[in-house]
């Protein structure tokens, strides 16, 4: 297990206008290494990653390849806003009041389970927990896959004129996209066990997250910088305009 720092995503991600305190934080007072699976260990202040996302996420640029690193990306985010929490559970009411706020609200709510709808949350602090980190880790995903692969099609048409036939479409099926991720608000699990403990599963939650701690994710973690709509960014919005400009120029030049 290899000790990894975030310090250059974290510079990546600034220009790029994503947000980054929570990163900032989690860097400061946890220990990032690589390991089997992607995890939290708030008792000796880890967070444990896979390698490729380790590997990824030291690595990572904006416009270099559609593929991305999107996925990585939100795996960061998801223990990020994980361990930020945690910390902030000891040092600040605010996050105190939401987060029992969101315990009497996933209180009881009911499961995905196998269309076994008696299932009911049991442990509202981990589906609390749960529906904060998959919200960011989602909407950052979303934010970084969108604005990779636009600046990758803008860099694109500048040298491969060719490209701009198709480009159009797929311009319009990643704002599509974005919209799409956004406008799912259903996050959270919880885990529940068959017998003394045994047979243990994670379950979705089947609840839409709450308006308070939605505006807690997105004000105080995500910083107001993901917004539900792709024209409400203003850097979104600026990048499909460059785009468009760009298609619609090749158009004009005859290029078939």
């Amino acid at each position: 297990m290899a000790t990894i720092s975030i310090a250059s995503f974290i510079r990546t991600a600034r220009k790029a206008g994503m947000p980054v305190n929570i990163l900032q934080v989690v860097e400061k007072r946890f220990k990032i290494k690589t390991g089997d699976e992607n995890y939290t260990n708030p008792d000796t202040k880890t967070i444990t990653l896979e390698p490729i996302v380790g590997q990824a996420i030291q690595s990572a640029t904006i416009g270099k390849d559609e593929q991305g690193e999107a996925e990585q990306v939100a795996a960061l985010y998801h223990e990020a806003a994980h361990a930020y929490v945690i910390l902030k559970l000891d040092t600040s009411s605010k996050v105190k009041s939401v987060f029992k706020s969101a315990e009497r609200y996933y209180r009881g709510a009911p499961l995905i389970s196998d269309n076994l709808t008696w299932k009911r949350v049991r442990n509202e602090d981990r589906a609390a927990l749960e529906a904060i980190s998959m919200y960011v880790e989602i909407r950052a995903g979303a934010f970084w896959r969108v604005l990779d692969r636009l600046t990758t099609m803008t860099n694109k048409l500048d040298h491969d004129a060719s490209s701009a036939k198709m480009a159009v479409p797929r311009v319009l099926n990643e704002v599509a996209a974005y919209q799409t991720t956004m406008a799912d608000l259903v996050h959270g699990y919880d885990e529940t066990y068959k017998w003394w403990g045994l047979g243990g599963k994670q379950y979705l939650v089947n609840k839409p997250i709450s308006v308070g701690l939605k505006k807690f994710c997105d004000e105080d973690l995500l910083e107001s910088k993901i917004p539900d709509k792709f024209h409400h960014s203003q850097r979104l919005a600026g990048l499909y305009t460059k785009v468009i400009d760009r298609i619609l120029r090749i158009s004009k030049a005859g290029v078939k």
